[in-house]
């Protein structure tokens, strides 16, 4: 444990923090990522890369991003309170509804799920994926199209 006294600002100021990091670090992984599959669509699919990669998509790849790692963060910024010590400072410790199952859970989500160093990768290849076979449904219409008229 901390062997000075510290306030309850100060602690509350450690846990704000340490949420803002990690949703700082979460959301600038996951931008790089979808970052990554707009440039693959814009320059492995040029035809197509100025029709899929327009701002509006990206704006929404932006917020999509943003709140869903608010939502996958909410465990982190709920685990944690300011308790007051016997010598007069204050810590913190686990919140009261928080168990060791949430725990866990918190950890296996978020901790390797979601920041293993693969994880994001696979997620890039799956969208790139996905990508590709809205490309080639895109083509077959438009194939049928040119043939109907």
């Amino acid at each position: 444990m901390f062997a000075g006294k510290c306030s309850a600002c100060w602690i509350r100021y450690l846990l704000f923090n340490n949420g803002l990091n990690i949703t700082a670090h979460t959301v600038a992984m996951w931008l790089t990522v979808s970052l990554a599959v707009f440039r693959y669509v814009a320059v492995c699919h040029p035809t197509v890369g100025s029709r899929v990669c327009t701002l509006r998509r990206a704006r929404i790849a932006v917020v999509a991003v943003v709140a869903s790692t608010l939502v996958f963060c909410c465990p982190n910024y709920t685990m944690f309170r300011v308790v007051p010590l016997a010598d007069g400072g204050f810590w913190f410790d686990t919140n009261t509804f928080i168990t060791e199952e949430v725990i866990n859970l918190n950890f296996w989500i978020f901790g390797v799920v979601l920041k293993v160093r693969s994880i994001p990768e696979v997620a890039a290849i799956i969208i790139i994926i996905i990508i590709n076979i809205f490309n080639v449904v895109e083509i077959v219409l438009i194939i049928a199209r040119t043939k109907g008229v």
